[in-house]
């Protein structure tokens, strides 16, 4: 059985995600990138989760396509001892740059944009900043087969 292109772009999202590294050309080190909030206790670096998905889904043209605006919310977690509002700035920054290098999504998606981003420094003995970025994302697929992409 096909994965439904939710499932699909969603996995893209992640990979671009993970490829956000210093070496790469960005200003943060990502060490998880994850669905599971579980998985971000055991991060001890820079994270980021996927928090939220939802779907809007309206006829598009014909009855026998569905046009599909996916938010997705990303919450970035970053450690700094440093400047910490800066450093929750790099990994939103960061954040945009790596889902641009694709904005198809693999051939899946029509358009990929950053619609905004929120951020949070706190200021108390632990070095954690975080911000929550939105992203949406559009795509088609068959009426009826959100497994087939069109």
């Amino acid at each position: 059985m096909a994965d439904p292109t939710k499932t699909l772009i969603v996995e893209n999202l992640q990979t671009a995600l993970q490829g956000i590294t210093v070496t790469g050309g960005y200003h943060r080190n990502v060490r998880t990138v994850s669905r599971l909030a579980k998985e971000l206790s055991d991060a001890q670096g820079d994270a980021i989760f996927i928090a939220a998905c939802r779907e809007k889904k309206e006829p598009f043209a014909t009855s026998l396509r569905m046009e599909v605006t996916l938010t997705v919310m990303l919450a970035a977690i970053v450690y700094e001892q440093g400047d910490l509002a800066q450093a929750i700035d790099e990994i939103a920054t960061d954040i945009e740059k790596a889902i641009s290098v694709d904005e198809s999504r693999g051939s899946l998606a029509t358009s990929t944009n950053v619609v905004s981003v929120e951020d949070a420094a706190t200021q108390g003995t632990d070095p954690l900043g975080s911000c929550l970025v939105e992203v949406e994302i559009v795509y088609r697929h068959r009426w009826g087969d959100p497994t087939t992409a069109v």
